[in-house]
Order: C-alpha cells, then sequence, then structure tokens
C-alpha cells in the first residue's frame, strides 16, 4: 500500500510534467484532453475521495474558526486533498491561459514566461498596452483606449474585439 508521501510525489510529478507538456509540446486536441479529462480530473477525483472519507475524522477540525482549520490540516490526507484541489485549480487556470493565448497567436516562449502573470492580458482582453483615448469630444468613450501599433481603438470589455 502506497503511504501519503508516495502519493504527494506522484502527483507532483504527474503535475510538473503536465506543466511541462502544456509549455513545451505541441498543443493537439488529444492532448490537452488527456491534461484536462486525464490528469486534472485524476486530481479532482482523488480530492473529492479524500474529503469525503477524511474530512470529517480529524477531532477538533473544521472550518468554524482559524483554529479549527490548523486542526484540520495537521492529518496528511486532508494536507494531499487541499494540495491536489490547488493542484488541479493551477493546472486549470493554466490551461485556460495557453489556450486562449494560442487563439491570440501569442508566442510559446512570451506564454512559458508569463503563464502565471498578467491572466487578464494574457486572457486577451489586453493584446498591447492600452494608452487612454484623448478627450476630443468626438472620441470621449469611456470603455475605449486606442491600441498603440495599429492606432485602431477596442472594447476593454469586449475580449473579441482586442
Amino acid at each position: 500500500m502506497m503511504n501519503w508521501e508516495q502519493l504527494f510525489g506522484i502527483a507532483n510529478t504527474l503535475a510538473l510534467a503536465s506543466w511541462a507538456t502544456l509549455i513545451a509540446a505541441p498543443r493537439h486536441a488529444i492532448l490537452l484532453r488527456v491534461i484536462r479529462y486525464g490528469v486534472i480530473g485524476l486530481f479532482c477525483l482523488a480530492y473529492s475521495m479524500l474529503v469525503m472519507l477524511y474530512f470529517f475524522r480529524v477531532d477538533g477540525g473544521g472550518f468554524g474558526s482559524l483554529h479549527e482549520v490548523k486542526v484540520l490540516f495537521t492529518s496528511d490526507p486532508v494536507v494531499l486533498a487541499g494540495w491536489l484541489h490547488y493542484l488541479a485549480f493551477d493546472l486549470f487556470v493554466g490551461l485556460w491561459i495557453a489556450q486562449r493565448a494560442d487563439a491570440l497567436d501569442i508566442s510559446r516562449l512570451i506564454q512559458g514566461r508569463n503563464l502565471h502573470v498578467r491572466p487578464r492580458r494574457i486572457a486577451g482582453c489586453e493584446r498591447h498596452r492600452p494608452v487612454r483615448t484623448p478627450r476630443s469630444p468626438d472620441r470621449i468613450r469611456k470603455s475605449h483606449v486606442i491600441d498603440i501599433r495599429s492606432r485602431s481603438s477596442f472594447n476593454l470589455f469586449d475580449c473579441r474585439s482586442a
């Protein structure tokens, strides 16, 4: 039988391999499905089972106070469940950002370096650094900016126009 440390190591290795694949490998539809439904799905299933089996077995643990949460996280299976939840969410968001960046033709070098920063920009709502519209009467619209490179305006609140 595996112990909690081994399961933790397997989860970390699987998450790291998924991130490396997401950053470096071609993003074929089948590969994205394996990451989304295979790896992320496995993490979600595992943490759900750990929550159902172990969260309510910790004496004095719960969510009613900070002390109860600290007691809850003294249990290895509960800590593993929390870590799997974090890995699943992190990989899910990274996958979404990567797919959005591919749709906007953002270089893989930039994606690999910036997958964890500036999610609004990478998600496509700001393609270039915007500059405020000059305050002339015919161009005043609070939700529009001018794109420096193309000199055309686009709506900040509509990602499709970016």
